[in-house]
């Protein structure tokens, strides 16, 4: 027989796992944010250097999610190679 409370802690722990994956996803979102000001303001006369970045970091981050074993940070690097992809396809080169 468990302990009282013990499905109560166990629920609590996968929450508090969900929580720290959502702040460590904001955190990682407002920094490709700011890398992708910076980028543009650096590379804001070279657009195909600026678009071949992009990929680069899209690229990464598919490799990443290959890589990872947990489902929701494999999706978490997945999302993020959408955004590098997308931020790529945007720039009219």
């Amino acid at each position: 027989m468990e302990p009282a409370g013990t499905d109560i802690s166990a629920s609590w722990l996968r929450q508090l796992a969900c929580v720290r994956v959502q702040q460590e996803l904001a955190r990682e979102t407002k920094v490709i944010a700011a890398l992708k000001q910076h980028y543009e303001r650096y590379h804001a006369g070279d657009l195909e250097a600026l678009k071949k970045l992009y990929e680069y970091h899209a690229e990464n981050c598919f490799r990443a999610a290959e890589l990872t074993v947990d489902p929701r940070r494999r999706e978490e690097y997945l999302k993020l190679a959408r955004q590098w992809t997308e931020a790529a396809d945007a720039l009219q080169v």
